[in-house]
């Protein structure tokens, strides 16, 4: 085939299969044209890894991180395309291309390179793929890449540390970037990275990481240093605010989001100090409530997306009511009124947690707390029908032992 023609199908077949799927509806010889496209593209890379820097042109690079998320797009969620992720090297071997560049071996200009991270990036919280990024090794080619620019600006610092944020949101893969990733000294680079224009904001996105990863893990002492000697704390609470007028950070991020940084943020005692000293709980109080936002985004708001935000308000609200020092604070706040109007919560998880928090502040009233029956009787059920199972060889043991 002709380098043009070649280069043409790369970059336009993700489109071309996405109008035989729409329109044929997903006909069975699909898989193998996928599987045909995805070894043209693997195999530009397996060129350039062999020495043929010319075999990764600037409008196939350009296209690539459109190329992967249209495929995922196209089979978002099945064996076939997790086991093509894990099996191709679709995202392992232009990392590896990038780690030649890093080290200066091969050229690739700056936003070519931030583009094929970008590929990476576009598939980081995928859910079902979860597998497939502890397995196929992206993590630690990731963190390599990191290493290879300690001590110096690089043009690609922000979309890795991107994909590192949206890698630590990732509960299962908290091992793997603990010890595949070496997280804390991916951190540790670029905290110590020259201060730029992004430095304080890459600063904040990188301790909210670490408090993903390490957050509940007191004997991590490293970790828990770092979130202590970093003030994160101005940081955090403007987020709130901003999410409280916009609905989002002046950022970009949602408000889930942010939340899910406070929550794990304040985990470590010296961050919920910090933050409640500046004046979190005003803000935190109108989150629980349901008070943030526009009006339009209040009027439109997806239920799913607002319980999800509420939860992790009333998480962070039971994390600042476990440090003894900030509890006459908290009783004096607005974020008592806020927490009693979801006590009785019918989602378990926000009346979990904002029982705990008011468990933890009241003196004089305590809530009660509601245990739910049928969890525990269908533990009660369970546990009696293995009494049953065990009782004879038990009868039997203590009369030999009689």
């Amino acid at each position: 085939m002709p380098e043009g023609a070649s280069n043409l199908s790369v970059q336009n077949s993700i489109w071309l299969l996405k109008q035989l799927a729409v329109s044929l509806g997903h006909p069975p010889y699909l898989d193998e044209l996928l599987r045909h496209v995805i070894s043209m593209a693997v195999s530009r890379m397996e060129s350039a890894l062999r020495g043929d820097r010319r075999s990764v042109p600037k409008k196939w690079a350009s296209a690539f991180p459109n190329f992967v998320t249209g495929f995922f797009s196209l089979r978002p969620a099945d064996a076939f395309c997790n086991d093509l992720l894990s099996a191709s090297g679709l995202i392992t071997r232009p990392l590896d291309f990038l780690k030649l560049c890093f080290e200066g071996k091969a050229a690739l200009d700056n936003d070519m390179q931030i583009m094929f991270i970008d590929a990476v990036d576009s598939i980081a919280l995928a859910r079902h793929l979860h597998a497939e990024l502890r397995s196929s090794g992206i993590i630690p080619r990731l963190a390599g890449l990191v290493k290879l620019s300690a001590g110096k600006a690089h043009p690609c610092d922000w979309i890795l540390m991107q994909v590192f944020r949206k890698l630590s949101r990732i509960e299962p893969l908290h091992n793997s970037l603990r010890e595949e990733g070496d997280l804390l000294a991916v951190a540790l680079i670029f905290l110590n990275k020259p201060k730029g224009a992004q430095h304080a904001d890459i600063t904040y996105r990188i301790l909210v990481c670490i408090a993903h990863v390490y957050g509940g893990e007191a004997s991590c002492h490293p970790a828990q240093q770092l979130l202590s000697r970093n003030d994160v704390g101005s940081t955090a609470v403007q987020m709130m605010k901003d999410v409280v007028l916009l609905g989002k950070s002046k950022t970009g991020q949602a408000a889930e989001e942010v939340l899910h940084a406070l929550k794990s943020l304040t985990i470590n005692s010296d961050v919920a100090t910090s933050i409640a000293s500046i004046g979190a709980t005003a803000p935190l109080a109108s989150i629980i409530q349901g008070d943030y936002g526009t009006a339009e985004q209040r009027r439109s708001r997806d239920p799913d997306k607002a319980l999800d935000v509420l939860i992790k308000a009333c998480g962070v609200a039971l994390n600042l009511s476990y440090v003894p020092q900030l509890r006459d604070q908290l009783r004096q706040s607005e974020l008592m009124a806020a927490l009693r109007a979801h006590a009785s919560h019918p989602d378990w998880r926000v009346s979990d947690e904002t029982k705990g928090a008011l468990l933890n502040l009241e003196t004089q009233q305590p809530v009660s707390l509601k245990i739910n029956t049928s969890s525990l009787s269908r533990v009660d059920s369970a546990a009696a029908a293995e009494a049953v199972r065990n009782k004879p060889k038990f009868d039997i043991f203590l009369r030999f032992v009689a």
